[in-house]
């Protein structure tokens, strides 16, 4: 996984809720998609 942090965590678009992290649906698709690679790349380092 990255260890750069990702643009989308300072993004007005970026709801960090526990447990529940999501952007808002008027988000920038460029930041929809950087978000979902970030949550698929943090699955695969920590399966459950």
């Amino acid at each position: 996984m990255s260890q750069i942090m990702p643009s989308f965590w300072d993004s007005p678009y970026f709801i960090p809720e526990p447990d529940n992290w999501h952007l808002t649906e008027d988000a920038p698709e460029e930041l929809k998609k950087e978000f979902e690679e970030y949550i698929a790349e943090s699955d695969e380092a920590m399966p459950l």
